[in-house]
């Protein structure tokens, strides 16, 4: 009987440490699925790096001190911001059919006073979006005051796991803006949202509603934009094309 009681707390924290790296790893990315899912804006690439991304900086946030409530809260501010941030665009967008911009039309009080309605009548969605929250404020408020986690229990050092999930959030951040400074297809292409122009619809379908607020602050708040350059080819019959030094004439650069 002692024996089995040694095992069981041994495998115990393992469990929970499994738990608790996948949840916040995972529940942003759940959010943009189910957004996609009712919004019908499909899935890219761009989506799930960056919704990985916000995970990678929650899972920081819940071993960043050794205090667990200070832990717990800013886990909680921060994925309760994105949740808020997914569950108020789509309501936004299934009311005005458009999404919310800092320096677009200002519909807050209409926003506001129609609220409930709109509640009432996406009530399978909010109860998607109801699931990790609920997750949050019970199964991992529990588990979290294991401290003990997969990254200590490796090698014995907890402090290795947030920098880990900071350091994985940056790269998963990077690749996936390097990718889309790549992509150029298309009038509104990634590259073109992620450096010079701002559009509010094709930033949600592209990369997501949580990444949609971060390019609305870069471009209308702190005012950083891209020059956009724009080329001009001459194209033979035989499919052969080239590239011109300056517009031709009759055409602004």
């Amino acid at each position: 009987m002692a024996r089995y009681r040694v095992e069981e707390q041994t495998e115990r924290p393992k469990r929970l440490s499994v738990t608790t790296l996948l949840f916040p790893l995972l529940s942003v990315l759940y959010g943009e699925a189910v957004f996609a899912f009712f919004a019908q804006t499909g899935f890219t690439v761009y989506k799930v790096l960056f919704a990985l991304a916000a995970g990678c900086i929650a899972l920081a946030l819940s071993r960043l001190t050794p205090f667990y409530p200070l832990n717990y809260f800013l886990q909680s501010v921060w994925l309760l911001l994105c949740w808020g941030i997914i569950a108020g665009q789509y309501l936004y967008f299934r009311l005005f059919g458009a999404y919310f911009e800092l320096r677009g039309e200002d519909r807050t009080a209409r926003f506001l006073s129609a609220l409930p309605a709109a509640i009432v009548q996406n009530v399978p969605f909010l109860l998607c979006m109801l699931v990790p929250v609920i997750l949050h404020f019970t199964l991992q408020r529990v588990m979290l005051r294991e401290r003990r986690s997969l990254m200590g229990y490796l090698l014995g050092a907890n402090w290795l796991e947030p920098i880990g999930a900071l350091l994985l959030a940056a790269i998963l951040g990077f690749v996936s803006v390097v990718l889309g400074l790549y992509d150029t297809q298309g009038e509104e292409s990634p590259c073109r949202l992620l450096d010079t122009h701002f559009a509010a619809e094709p930033s949600v379908e592209a990369f997501g509603a949580v990444p949609e607020l971060a390019l609305d602050v870069k471009y209308n708040v702190l005012g950083i934009a891209g020059e956009e350059t724009v080329r001009y080819y001459v194209v033979y019959d035989g499919g052969e094309s080239v590239a011109l030094e300056s517009a031709p004439e009759g055409m602004n650069s």
